[in-house]
C-alpha cells in the first residue's frame, strides 16, 4: 500500500507545482469538460476541483479558486447554452416546441396519476 501513496503524492507536488492561474483554468476546463463532453462519466468535475484545491496557499486563494471555476464554468455553458438554443430553435422550431410540451403533460399526468393512486 505504500505504493499507493507514494503515487498520491507524486500527484499532489505535481498539482502543487502548477502555478496558481494555470491550475484555476485548468480546474474550469476540467468543469467544462464534464458537462459538455460527458468526462464526468469518468472524473468527476467536483474531484478536479477537490484535487485543484489541495494546492492553495490559504483561504483567500481557495475562495479565488472557487470563484474562479464557479465563474468561468457558469460563464463559459451559459454562453454555449445561448448559442446552441438560438442554432437548434431555428433547425427545430415550433416541432420542438409541441414536442417539449408533449413530454411536460406526459410527465405531469405520471406524477399526477402516482400521487392520486399511491402508486408512488
Amino acid at each position: 500500500m505504500t505504493w499507493f501513496n507514494e503515487v498520491l503524492t507524486a500527484l499532489l507536488d505535481a498539482v502543487q507545482s502548477v502555478d496558481a492561474l494555470v491550475r484555476t483554468l485548468l480546474a474550469g476546463f476540467g468543469m467544462f469538460l464534464e458537462t459538455s463532453v460527458l468526462v464526468g462519466l469518468v472524473v468527476p468535475g467536483d474531484t478536479i476541483v477537490i484535487v485543484a484545491s489541495t494546492a492553495v496557499d490559504g483561504p483567500v486563494e481557495y475562495f479565488a479558486l472557487v470563484a474562479a471555476v464557479i465563474g468561468l464554468c457558469t460563464l463559459v455553458m451559459v454562453t454555449t447554452g445561448i448559442m446552441l438554443g438560438r442554432v437548434l430553435g431555428a433547425l427545430a422550431g415550433k416541432r420542438a416546441e409541441i414536442i417539449g410540451g408533449v413530454i411536460l403533460i406526459a410527465i405531469g399526468a405520471v406524477i399526477l396519476y402516482e400521487h392520486l393512486s399511491g402508486a408512488a
